[in-house]
């Protein structure tokens, strides 16, 4: 039986490599929003720093030799870590116009007043069972690493589902329609969204 060798979809958008099609969606609703002043200029950053959750752990251990003996330090296991999708800083305006948006964003009394760190990190996701393969841990990981990381360092990730999340904010026009049709069609998975120019009227 012939075997037919499959090839993976380059996730390429602009230029610039992305881990999933998922991933290159929000992208686009991110250049659209900051154009728009959703987002403060030049905020966006693809995959920040990684956050340590646990340092390597090393153990004495005997390490036995013709002279004598000596005890050393034997690694046992690797450090582990977290990488958010992306950091993104919003602007106040994004709040105003998308009261229902469903993101955490950090708040807290300085002077009698509430305020918000419109700074947020988010794992982007393809939705209910999606990432669920073999080849892909972090969908197992998730959940245990994002608490883990509140645990440490008081900081949320937002988990966020493109087609979900366009519902309650906008979508992108560049993602709204059909391709290569002579009549203007609205993407099936987007009929219940909404375009940025008819909520900004």
């Amino acid at each position: 039986m012939v075997k037919v060798k499959t090839v993976k979809k380059e996730n390429i958008y602009n230029g610039v490599e992305f881990d999933s099609q998922e991933e290159i969606m929000f992208y686009i609703w991110l250049v659209e929003a900051e154009l728009n002043g959703f987002i403060f200029p030049k905020s966006v950053v693809y995959h920040p720093d990684p956050f340590l959750l646990q340092d390597k752990i090393s153990a004495p251990s005997l390490k036995r030799m013709k002279i004598k003996n000596k005890i050393v330090m034997k690694h046992l296991l690797h450090p582990i870590t977290y990488q958010a999708d992306f950091k993104v800083t919003f602007t106040k305006k994004f709040q105003d116009t998308f009261i229902n948006h469903g993101l955490y964003f950090p708040a807290k009394k300085n002077k009698g007043k509430i305020v918000e760190d419109l700074c947020v990190y988010f794992d982007v996701k393809g939705g209910v069972g999606a990432n669920l393969n073999r080849n892909n841990s972090s969908a197992y990981t998730f959940m245990p690493k994002i608490k883990w990381l509140w645990n440490k360092y008081n900081i949320y990730i937002n988990k966020l589902v493109p087609k979900k999340y366009f519902s309650k904010t906008f979508c992108p026009e560049l993602l709204y329609y059909c391709k290569n049709r002579k009549v203007a069609t609205v993407r099936s998975a987007f009929k219940r969204c909404k375009l940025l120019k008819d909520i900004i009227k």
